[in-house]
């Protein structure tokens, strides 16, 4: 896939036993959204997308996120109480190709709510993440000077993205269901069936006459 999705120990640890299989669902959502973004033209999903990059991410209390110079801010803007970016940009302020981009995650409230459970006014953990996506497709890309209603429309059509996209991978799984279905119906059935026979041996009785004397 395009974009690569990595989890640190520290974000494994939040999520439990299944946090592998949460983080493959999370690359192929994250890449079907991109990918339908970069096809509606969407410049700045189509600078990460076709960037290849690798996107970790960490929790805030790990030596990684501060290692990046990411740390939780406890103040009014409520996105970055739960989520921060380091992006990877090239000397154009795009996304470095192959490069690796950091976002850091309160792993403890990760832990309680999962990726799909609301959290204040900001949503779920996986709108965090797709807010924090948008850090990470320009250098440009901060807040301020933005203002936050940038973020929340890109979240809100990534969404929309994300759901045609998984429509369209439905409704093809359902033509392929019919189309093989049709065909097995079309083959004929076996109609003429191999008997062996065993060939059958007559055996005759000689009855030998013993001379008279």
């Amino acid at each position: 896939m395009p974009i690569k999705l990595e989890f640190s120990e520290g974000i494994k640890k939040a999520l439990g036993r299944d946090a592998e299989i949460q983080r493959k669902r999370l690359e192929e959502k994250i890449n079907k959204g991109l990918k339908k973004l970069t096809e509606n033209k969407v410049e700045s999903a189509a600078d990460l997308y076709e960037s290849e990059q690798t996107i970790r991410v960490v929790s805030f209390d790990e030596k990684e996120a501060k290692d990046a110079g990411l740390k939780k801010k406890d103040g009014p803007d409520p996105f970055g109480n739960y989520g921060e970016t380091k992006g990877d940009f090239d000397n154009k302020g795009k996304p470095k190709k192959n490069g690796t981009a950091i976002i850091a995650l309160d792993g403890d409230t990760l832990k309680v709510k999962g990726w799909s459970e609301k959290i204040d006014i900001v949503g779920s953990f996986f709108e965090i993440l797709i807010h924090e996506l948008l850090h990470a497709t320009n250098k440009k890309r901060t807040h301020p000077p933005d203002d936050l209603e940038l973020y929340r429309l890109w979240v809100k059509l990534f969404l929309v993205m994300l759901e045609a996209a998984l429509k369209e991978e439905r409704e093809r799984k359902k033509k392929e269901k019919k189309k093989s279905a049709k065909i097995k119906k079309i083959v004929p059935k076996k109609t003429i069936r191999e008997k062996i026979v065993k060939p059958k041996i007559r055996i005759k009785k000689t009855v030998k006459r013993l001379p008279v004397s």
